[in-house]
């Protein structure tokens, strides 16, 4: 006989919301090489902020846009990613990635550091927040 424990249940909820935030950040990723607006509207909360590699503050509707001033993103490499869930509502992801992008004839790969904070909203999870930090 297998009796489910308090712990055991809190332990597997935790891991399928870790897996969760992986998901929408894999589908946040997707979504800018594929200029997904649409995609990126349903991942990121309606008040979600995110200060850029330049100290600029953005808002849901700056990331939605898509606008990238020439350059395409083609392709963005996980390198290595974790989750922290601070409570069960409110989740941490740490991701470095290495990011394929074309300007004109130039292609260039730009090696990045980001944290998102994702808030769990009427049973569904959304970015609230995010840091991105460009690495040399």
């Amino acid at each position: 006989m297998f009796i489910l424990t308090g712990s055991f249940l809190l332990a597997h909820a935790q891991a399928t919301d870790a897996t969760i935030i992986k998901q929408l950040n894999r589908q946040w990723l997707d979504a800018i090489v594929q200029e997904d607006s649409a995609a990126l509207a349903r991942i990121l909360a309606d008040d979600f902020v995110l200060i850029n590699p330049a100290g600029m503050r953005r808002t849901k509707a700056d990331n939605t846009s898509l606008h990238h001033s020439g350059q395409q993103v083609t392709r963005v490499d996980i390198d290595s990613q974790e989750v922290r869930l601070l409570t069960n509502e409110i989740g941490v992801i740490t991701v470095w990635t290495t990011n394929y992008i074309t300007q004109g004839s130039e292609k260039m790969a730009l090696n990045i550091c980001y944290m998102d904070i994702y808030q769990k909203r009427n049973g569904q999870w959304k970015a609230v927040a995010g840091h991105v930090t460009l690495l040399h």
